[in-house]
């Protein structure tokens, strides 16, 4: 299996695949990232949507991680669910994001999934608008209260 892709800047990353994140090279920058995620008010308070099991799909240039989607199986429901997807700032706007999802979209084929599903931020225009550009449309709306 080839596994490199070229990037909008031409040039080229290897994309990866591993089940289970405990040795992934791409949980520091998702670690990093999240983080960000978190103080911008984009996240469920400082909750994790990942875990030890969750999967991976990351890209990487020159041995250095450039971004990646991690993902979980939800359920019986024969979906893939986004627990979060994350670009390098030096490396956004490179099609990183794409190509994962790609390769998602690819596993979840060869699985014989039905779906891949995400939570976002309704402020989170710019994750939005990848969505959009990913086919993901939104079919549901979590409405809530503070009332305290």
């Amino acid at each position: 299996m080839n596994n490199e892709i070229t990037l909008k800047n031409g040039k080229i990353a290897k994309i990866f695949h591993t089940t289970g994140i405990r040795e992934c090279p791409a949980v520091p920058l998702m670690l990093r990232l999240y983080a960000d995620l978190i103080d911008s008010g984009f996240n469920l308070r400082s909750a994790l949507s990942f875990s030890n099991s969750s999967s991976m799909v990351w890209l990487e240039h020159d041995g250095k991680v450039v971004g990646g989607i991690c993902f979980e199986v939800w359920g019986d429901s024969k979906t893939h669910w986004i627990s979060f997807s994350f670009t390098d700032p030096e490396w956004r706007a490179q099609g990183i994001n794409q190509h994962c999802h790609n390769k998602l979209e690819e596993l979840t084929r060869d699985k014989e999934f039905l779906y891949i599903a995400s939570l976002v931020n309704v402020n989170n225009k710019a994750r939005i608008a990848t969505c959009e550009k990913l086919g993901l449309t939104p079919e549901f709306y979590r409405m809530s209260k503070r009332v305290i």
